[in-house]
Protein backbone atom coordinates (compact mmCIF):
# COMPACT_ATOMS: atom_id res chain seq x y z
CA UNK A 1 0.00 0.00 0.00
CA UNK A 2 3.19 2.29 0.54
CA UNK A 3 4.17 2.21 -2.92
CA UNK A 4 0.84 2.94 -4.16
CA UNK A 5 0.69 6.04 -1.89
CA UNK A 6 4.23 7.14 -3.02
CA UNK A 7 3.18 6.56 -7.06
CA UNK A 8 0.12 8.86 -6.21
CA UNK A 9 2.10 11.58 -4.63
CA UNK A 10 4.35 11.63 -7.83
CA UNK A 11 1.55 11.58 -10.21
CA UNK A 12 -0.08 14.20 -7.68
CA UNK A 13 1.67 17.08 -9.18
CA UNK A 14 1.03 18.99 -12.52
CA UNK A 15 4.72 19.67 -13.43
CA UNK A 16 5.44 15.61 -13.10
CA UNK A 17 2.58 14.98 -14.71
CA UNK A 18 3.28 17.32 -17.87
CA UNK A 19 6.69 15.73 -18.28
CA UNK A 20 5.34 12.37 -18.33
CA UNK A 21 2.78 13.16 -20.90
CA UNK A 22 5.63 15.01 -23.04
CA UNK A 23 8.08 11.74 -22.59
CA UNK A 24 5.23 9.48 -23.66
CA UNK A 25 5.74 10.19 -27.38
CA UNK A 26 9.12 10.88 -27.69
CA UNK A 27 12.70 11.06 -25.73
CA UNK A 28 14.36 14.41 -24.63
CA UNK A 29 17.37 15.96 -23.39
CA UNK A 30 16.34 18.05 -19.47
CA UNK A 31 16.46 21.57 -21.16
CA UNK A 32 14.19 20.59 -24.10
CA UNK A 33 11.71 19.34 -21.39
CA UNK A 34 12.65 22.51 -19.18
CA UNK A 35 11.42 25.08 -22.36
CA UNK A 36 8.39 22.63 -23.58
CA UNK A 37 6.86 22.90 -20.01
CA UNK A 38 8.03 26.87 -19.35
CA UNK A 39 9.70 25.69 -16.41
CA UNK A 40 13.49 26.51 -14.77
CA UNK A 41 16.01 23.35 -15.37
CA UNK A 42 16.66 23.18 -11.56
CA UNK A 43 12.57 22.61 -11.32
CA UNK A 44 12.76 20.27 -14.32
CA UNK A 45 15.75 18.15 -12.43
CA UNK A 46 14.05 17.86 -9.22
CA UNK A 47 11.27 16.64 -10.50
CA UNK A 48 12.78 14.05 -13.62
CA UNK A 49 14.99 13.01 -10.38
CA UNK A 50 11.70 12.18 -8.90
CA UNK A 51 10.14 10.62 -11.83
CA UNK A 52 13.74 8.42 -12.50
CA UNK A 53 13.41 7.30 -8.41
CA UNK A 54 9.88 5.84 -8.88
CA UNK A 55 10.44 4.36 -11.99
CA UNK A 56 8.40 5.95 -14.28
CA UNK A 57 11.26 7.69 -16.28
CA UNK A 58 14.47 6.41 -17.66
CA UNK A 59 17.80 8.47 -18.62
CA UNK A 60 19.98 6.87 -21.13
CA UNK A 61 23.48 7.71 -21.61
CA UNK A 62 23.40 10.34 -23.83
CA UNK A 63 21.13 11.94 -21.44
CA UNK A 64 17.68 11.65 -22.40
CA UNK A 65 14.69 11.37 -20.65
CA UNK A 66 12.15 8.81 -21.68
Amino acid sequence: MELLCDLWFELSNEDRLGILNLLAGRAEKLTGISKELGVSTQQCNRHLTRLVEAGLVRKDAEGLFS
